[in-house]
């Protein structure tokens, strides 16, 4: 170890003793780095790199994250905004998994702003559905279940393409109409 000596001790490096690995934090040398800081390899104990405010190893391998931030924990990361299939949760500062239906949610793992049209899924009133619900069809376009005509109980493709009739309409050609020809 290297240190001068007043009223305290100021080290500029640590070095093995009696079979002790010692690291420089600050100004002294210890054992083991506190968690807001790591062994680099130089035996020294490094700061966590920004937004992590503990990590393990490396000063980017998280294991906390300074406020405002949300911690990934699949990648030991830390993010102002978590990823799509991921929401912020304020509570334990994670980024938690949406449902498995949604690729976008805020707050909770539903509702959902957005579906994974990929398994099929599309959104209707912040809720992924496969099948759309009775009374929309899939508008691949918006990637939504939008509302069928008022005469159609069921349609496909578009919403006047009726596939079934609201009560008191009759089924013609796709089209629900509400008296019969003759």
């Amino acid at each position: 170890m290297t240190c001068t000596s007043s009223s305290t001790i100021t080290c500029t490096s640590c070095a093995n003793f009696s079979g002790i690995s010692y690291l420089l934090t600050g100004t002294t040398c210890a054992t083991t780095c506190n968690s807001t800081s790591y062994n680099n390899t130089a035996n020294t104990c490094a700061a966590c790199t920004s937004p992590c405010a503990t990590c393990i190893g490396t000063g980017t391998n998280c294991t906390s994250c300074l406020t405002g931030n949300y911690f990934i924990p699949n990648n030991n990361t830390c993010t102002s905004t978590c990823p799509n299939g991921f929401f912020g949760n304020t509570t334990t500062n994670n980024c938690d998994n949406c449902d498995s239906s949604c690729t976008i949610c805020t707050g909770a793992p539903s509702p959902c702003s957005a579906c994974n049209t990929g398994k099929g899924y599309y959104i209707y009133n912040l809720v992924c559905y496969n099948p759309c619900p009775i009374g929309t069809f899939v508008n691949t376009t918006n990637a939504s279940c939008d509302l069928c005509n008022i005469t159609c109980s069921s349609c496909s493709n578009n919403s006047n393409n009726c596939t079934n009739c609201a009560s008191s309409y009759y089924l013609l050609n796709f089209t629900c109409i509400s008296s019969c020809p003759n």
